[in-house]
């Protein structure tokens, strides 16, 4: 099975029965998540320093997109979900420690990898190895996944809202 589609199906089954009304994609990429994540919004905008190609977004669900560096990113007040497929473990800690600060209280999902890997090729760089201990110091909770693609395993962090 390819990573994406492992991504795709774990989120769906933690998104089970949940509905949002706006929902942000940070490093949306080429879109991959957004038609599981629109699947359970009523607007999705998508976030990342290389938007490419609009029209795949899309077609893919996205309603809204901005580009630029998730580092300078502020999140909208209206938006009540954020989504990091991927993406944190591209900052330095103390780069995504205030980006997951930003979002606290709102719901989020994240995924990244267990280990630890400096060049995986496409010009991008994972700059930090992200623990389950830090994560959940930041109030996710975090679940281990097996998964038959490159990175073998990777963390699956949610945060609930908070009411």
């Amino acid at each position: 099975m390819k990573p994406t589609v492992e991504k795709q199906r774990i989120a769906a089954k933690f998104l089970e029965n949940r509905r949002f009304r706006f929902s942000t994609d940070l490093g949306c990429g080429e879109g991959y998540m957004g038609p599981i994540i629109k699947s359970h919004t009523a607007y999705l905008m998508g976030v990342d320093e290389r938007l490419q190609n609009k029209r795949k977004l899309r077609r893919r669900g996205y309603d809204s997109f901005i580009q630029m560096n998730i580092k300078n990113w502020s999140p909208p007040e209206k938006c009540d979900s954020f989504f990091l497929f991927d993406i944190i473990e591209h900052l330095e800690k103390n780069e995504g420690e205030p980006l997951l600060c930003k979002i606290h209280g709102k719901f989020a999902m994240l995924t990244t990898p267990v280990k630890y890997f400096r060049n995986i090729g496409c010009g991008q760089l994972h700059l930090s190895l992200w623990r389950v201990e830090e994560l959940e110091a930041l109030g996710f909770s975090c679940w281990i996944f097996e998964q038959t693609s490159f990175f073998n395993q990777m963390i699956i962090g949610i945060t609930e809202t908070i009411q």
